[in-house]
């Protein structure tokens, strides 16, 4: 009886300890597990320099999209990236015609990303997400059946389709009689380079083409 009570007495504390190193591991583990990162400094890098790169060559959403109803324009366009331009005043910037360049992209944890795009003059400044604002040379005639079967291909990602079919749709846009002018057709093989990257890569927005990126949402 005395023999048991000792062994009892031994395993007791042995049992504490081996049941506070387990928890405290997967405290360790719990709080210092990799939490998976949307955005890196490297891709962060890649995405601003693209954009910039392409210089003054967007147009915010204007009456094409949103019509002459004031109330549609609320929201949309901002000063800095939490305060909104008055609907007034996001709807007479819109429809200034100013052409605006990328200054800058900030990534929102919990919603889509912000661009931060600038007019040539510097005076007008505008954060904006990428479904509202637009690429102008996607109304380049020369680029039509080019930007139609892009905007196809990225209608059949965006709904997620099956990939056969979108392997398809996408080779059939490399495939493209690209145009003999030698700016808009640097323009279409960066675009189909880009759209690559933006299908089969995981970090969607980060790899949002430049040429579709209202389509990119």
């Amino acid at each position: 009886m005395i023999l048991k009570k000792k062994i009892i007495m031994f395993f007791i504390p042995l049992l504490f300890v081996i049941l506070f190193s387990n928890i405290a591991t997967f405290r360790v583990n719990a709080f210092s597990f990799p939490q998976p990162k949307t955005y890196n400094q490297t891709l962060m890098k890649r995405w601003k320099k693209r954009f910039i790169k392409t210089g003054y060559t967007y147009r915010l959403d204007n009456k094409k999209e949103l019509g002459s109803n004031v109330s549609r324009y609320k929201n949309l366009f901002y000063s800095s990236l939490t305060k909104p331009y008055s609907p007034y005043n996001a709807k007479k910037i819109a429809n200034s015609g100013i052409i605006f360049k990328v200054k800058n992209i900030f990534p929102i944890s919990n919603g889509y990303p912000k661009y931060y795009l600038i007019s040539k003059d510097k005076r007008t400044k505008v954060f904006v997400n990428s479904n509202r604002f637009t690429n102008i040379n996607t109304d380049n005639k020369n680029l039509k059946k080019f930007i139609n079967q892009g905007f196809f291909v990225l209608t059949l990602f965006n709904e997620g389709e099956n990939n056969k079919l979108i392997n398809r749709e996408f080779n059939k846009l490399k495939e493209s009689k690209l145009p003999k002018n030698k700016n808009l057709k640097n323009i279409a093989k960066n675009s189909i380079k880009e759209l690559k990257n933006y299908i089969y890569n995981p970090y969607t927005y980060a790899q949002a083409p430049t040429l579709f990126v209202k389509q990119s949402d």
